[in-house]
């Protein structure tokens, strides 16, 4: 579940772990707390990185103007070991942020769907009768743990497969966008592939900037899907 309201962050998480470049981070606090002090913690390292560099540089010329003078030999041989010993600040690789523009269509009628007496499962019941319906407008968040029929609910809603027993009405006029985590059949295309088996009428750079839109870097795009996570 991914929300931008920060007040329904803040009152369930007082402690965030971040991972970012391979490394892991605690902090302790609600959401807002975090991002001021990741904020600010990413300042005062861009700040030392720029200020080891400048020295570094001056460390460098020192060494480059007097190694060959038999006077200022040792200082420079003095300045090439604090060089040979300093711990290189690294500032972490900013990844690209996804960016969507999504064309607006036709207002959905009211009810986008209602469920009578839904029973979902395989061959097995996963639930009770259940009786939902979701308005135009509305966002509803499944949640729970693994196996419990989070998917399978929504797979009976969207028509993907049959509910054991009840029916499920969805409204008219709509566009619907699902996408599963984990693919079940194999497949051994790219990414680049994939997008144009679905729009073959694009070529390699609109494809390419599409897919960068998605956060994906060339290494990415150029990949199988099946070696890249859900």
């Amino acid at each position: 579940l991914i929300s931008h309201d920060t007040s329904f962050l803040n009152s369930v998480v007082n402690l965030i772990y971040h991972m970012e470049n391979q490394e892991l981070n605690r902090y302790v606090g609600d959401y807002d707390n975090f991002l001021k002090v990741h904020e600010m913690k990413k300042q005062q390292l861009e700040a030392a990185y720029k200020r080891q560099q400048q020295e570094i540089a001056e460390l460098k010329d020192f060494v480059a103007r007097n190694k060959a003078n038999v006077a200022t030999r040792n200082m420079a041989m003095s300045r090439q070991k604090k060089l040979d010993k300093m711990e290189i600040i690294e500032l972490g690789k900013e990844k690209p942020k996804p960016s969507f523009v999504f064309k607006e269509a036709r207002a959905a009628s009211r009810w986008i769907f209602t469920a009578e007496d839904l029973v979902i499962g395989y061959n097995e019941p996963l639930s009770r009768p259940l009786n939902l319906k979701m308005e135009r407008g509305q966002k509803i968040a499944f949640t729970g743990a693994n196996g419990i029929g989070k998917s399978t609910l929504l797979k009976s809603i969207l028509g993907l497969i049959p509910p054991i027993s009840g029916k499920v009405e969805r409204g008219e006029y709509q566009h619907i966008g699902y996408f599963e985590q984990e693919v079940k059949q194999s497949n051994s295309n790219t990414c680049i592939e994939e997008i144009w088996n679905a729009f073959p009428g694009m070529n390699q750079a609109e494809v390419r900037a599409a897919l960068a839109k998605c956060g994906l870097t060339t290494k990415h795009i150029e990949s199988k899907i099946t070696v890249l996570s859900g």
